[in-house]
């Protein structure tokens, strides 16, 4: 037989295994999960046997039994719409969105700045050197990527405020709609900047 009660016992390798309130089993000894008075005397009493059963397993059959946790049917059709809209992964990522857009865009904005304040694209590098040339574009770049991030957000909150609205009034073709809120708002994120940029630039 394992411990007493529900203090340490000695394993058959020689160590010291706790089971704070659980009486520790033989490998041989079954566990008994019936209801009714504890078994082995007194010193068992308000202990119960569950050495040998997984913790795993356990855990999985008491949310099998628990209740379902049921939301608006909005929500569930809104977050349903999400995880069925496939944007374009590369497109989307933050390095494309966050980095490499924001440096194509202040790549022909800075060579303008420069134009203008010193009179050719490398003025400011044959004025004042490299590191005040590399301290200009990294501001030009920075600025460009903070607008992006705000454009960004204001575009994924139209996303996100459309798809709500369709869920709870319009819910019929929601993935779909969803699909195309995505692809409009990228659109507009990699082709309305560059486009206006061009406008200005040419303008």
């Amino acid at each position: 037989m394992g411990g007493d009660g529900c203090g340490d016992s000695r394993h058959r390798d020689g160590g010291v295994r706790p089971h704070l309130g659980v009486p520790q089993l033989d490998d041989d000894e079954a566990v008994d999960l019936e209801p009714g008075p504890p078994r082995g005397g007194p010193e068992h009493r308000g202990c119960l046997a569950l050495a040998r059963v997984d913790p795993v397993a356990l855990q999985r059959l008491l949310a099998a039994a628990a209740p379902p946790t049921e939301g608006p049917a909005w929500a569930l059709r809104h977050a349903q719409a999400c995880r069925a809209a496939r944007p374009l992964p590369r497109l989307q990522h933050p390095l494309a969105k966050f980095v490499a857009l924001p440096f194509v865009l202040a790549v022909p904005a800075f060579g303008l700045h420069q134009h203008i304040a010193f009179g050719s694209v490398l003025g400011e590098l044959q004025v004042f050197g490299a590191l005040a040339f590399a301290k200009g574009f990294a501001l030009w770049w920075s600025s460009w990527a903070a607008g992006v991030v705000a454009l960004a957000a204001a575009l994924r909150a139209l996303v996100e405020l459309s798809t709500l609205a369709a869920a709870a009034w319009r819910p019929e073709g929601l993935a779909t709609l969803r699909n195309a809120l995505e692809r409009v708002a990228l659109a507009l994120l990699d082709l309305g900047l560059p486009g206006w940029l061009a406008l200005r630039l040419l303008g």
